[in-house]
């Protein structure tokens, strides 16, 4: 019999989805809302799914559903967002498959029908991978150049596309996005493998220019951003600041990775190699590298 994780926020009911589910014969799954879900529960729940069901609500939409959604990508899982009519979905949640809530049981048993027939596939990229996290090598120069020439852009994007790629190239999965014109919150969220010794899943990613210093007020804003997520650590990506260093925000690990030494530090080692040498240097050898 098929499962599906039904992911709804607190507040929203998802006793409508789940009644067509079951009486499409599929097996319904949810974590309770009420209790601290960690990450790693979560991803056993979607794992174990065929396929995943967001119910999308405009007043209690939580960023919790953008993770999952992401997760579930990131596991090659197909999701369905029944979202309320007329509601504006955050961007990361847009290349998913969407139905409004008011489509009627006729539409929504159809929609169930296709996706329990959809295998789980394998997330492609199109972009070169160093597997197992291999040193990059001579594609660390092609990234230098990017990250000169992206240093004129002053939107930022640039900078946020070239650390997305270089994360992807070094294995890891990319796994949900925020709009900045939405949320000012981070940049997208990774889920790093063989890491878990220093850092948890899934990490928040925020891409910067500039970081002037560590201080306090840049800590209590990623203490905001983990508060209100399932995230356990955090990643700050800067082109200009301080030695790549590490600190703690909200009981998380947190590290501040300077993108020009880390291109360089990938050029030589595997993207595990470098974040726990960052880690490694500020416990043991003090700011500098």
């Amino acid at each position: 019999m098929p499962v599906c994780y039904v992911s709804a926020p607190r507040g929203a009911s998802s006793a409508a989805v789940s009644a067509i589910l079951n009486e499409r014969g599929v097996t319904v799954t949810q974590v309770d809302r009420e209790s601290n879900v960690s990450a790693v529960v979560l991803r056993t729940h979607i794992a174990r799914a065929d396929f995943i069901v967001i119910v999308a609500t405009a007043a209690d939409f939580s960023a919790n559903a953008g993770f999952e959604a992401g997760i579930a990508a990131a596991l090659g899982k197909p999701v369905l967002i029944v979202a309320e009519p007329g509601m504006t979905l955050p961007t990361f949640l847009r290349g998913f498959h969407v139905i409004p809530a008011d489509s009627g049981r006729g539409a929504l048993s159809f929609v169930i029908d296709q996706l329990k027939g959809l295998p789980t596939r394998k997330a492609k990229s199109r972009l070169p991978r160093a597997e197992g996290g291999a040193p990059l090598g001579a594609k660390a120069d092609k990234l230098l150049v990017r990250f000169e020439n992206a240093l004129g852009d002053r939107s930022g994007a640039g900078l946020e596309g070239l650390v997305e790629d270089l994360l992807r190239m070094s294995g890891v999965k990319v796994i949900a996005h925020q709009s900045a014109e939405e949320n000012p919150e981070p940049d997208f969220a990774v889920w790093l493998e063989g890491l878990d010794d220093i850092l948890g899943n899934p990490s928040l990613v925020e891409v910067k220019r500039q970081v002037r210093q560590i201080s306090g007020s840049v800590l209590r804003s990623i203490d905001d951003w983990i508060a209100h997520t399932n995230a356990r650590s955090a990643l700050v990506f800067y082109a200009e600041g301080p030695p790549s260093t590490a600190r703690s925000a909200a009981d998380a690990p947190v590290l501040f990775i300077r993108i020009g030494e880390l291109i360089e530090d990938l050029r030589r080692t595997g993207l595990a190699g470098a974040l726990r040498a960052v880690r490694n240097s500020a416990v043991h050898g003090g700011e500098e590298r």
